[in-house]
């Protein structure tokens, strides 16, 4: 596999999906919709209650299953909602609520951002039976952070 990575000429390389960016203001803007859209978007700044937000956006869960090296995961879905499950070791230690908050936002920004991207990774691969589409919407399925 290493062999084969450096063998890629970067400078020609074109990868089979084009890479989705964002502009600065869609990246501002998104997340504002998404809270408006589901009720959450404070008058004045200040707080969101990110735990309910992430339960009206998808299927959110705390895990006790999660290595200790990974705080919380993303799983994409074609039908319904995503999944998104957060260690439930981080809501022992209330000096770590901060952190706590932060990686349910973090992985409400994958559903917020990529969920449409690997649908339409997918939809595109089964349009054009192209079975390495098909692996690399399956790797998008599974994004942790």
């Amino acid at each position: 596999m290493f062999n084969e990575l450096n063998e890629i000429n970067l400078d020609t390389y074109e990868p089979r999906l084009k890479r989705v960016f964002f502009p600065e203001q869609e990246l501002i803007k998104r997340p504002a919709q998404l809270l408006q859209k589901h009720g959450f978007l404070p008058k004045e700044p200040g707080p969101v209650d990110i735990e309910r937000f992430a339960e009206e956006i998808c299927d959110f869960s705390y895990s006790t299953t999660l290595p200790e090296d990974l705080d919380g995961v993303t799983r994409f879905s074609l039908i319904g909602l995503p999944a998104v499950a957060v260690a439930d070791r981080l809501t022992q230690d209330c000096a770590a609520r901060p952190y706590l908050h932060f990686t349910i936002a973090h992985e409400c920004g994958h559903v917020a951002f990529h969920n449409e991207c690997f649908r339409l990774a997918y939809q595109e691969a089964q349009k054009n039976q192209q079975p390495y589409l098909l692996a690399d919407s399956f790797a998008c399925r599974n994004i942790s952070h």
